[in-house]
């Protein structure tokens, strides 16, 4: 992950968070959303970590089409989605993965 990405995630997670029990219709989250980062790699990260839960619920499936309608490159998530399966392998070995 990129110098300054993480906070960056770490915001949008957060506001995806408040966001799921705002009670705002979905054109306000994404506008809420954006205004908190319209970056595509950090949005495309934690939409990997969305997709990558192994026991979705239905705010990660709403998160996932906040994350999708806000720009969320596909390709990261893509990536990122492989990335936290190859480390649930290794923690699954008991091999440390960072």
């Amino acid at each position: 992950m990129p110098r300054g990405h993480g906070i960056a995630k770490a915001r949008v997670a957060g506001t995806i968070t408040r966001l799921s029990h705002s009670g705002l219709r979905f054109d306000q989250q994404v506008e809420e959303l954006d205004a908190v980062s319209r970056d595509p790699v950090v949005l495309g990260e934690e939409l990997g970590d969305r997709l990558a839960d192994p026991w979705p619920t239905q705010a990660t499936a709403a998160a996932i089409a906040l994350l999708r309608a806000s720009g969320a490159d596909e390709n990261v998530a893509r990536r990122r989605v492989e990335w936290q399966q190859e480390r649930a392998r290794h923690r699954a070995r008991g091999l440390s993965m960072r």
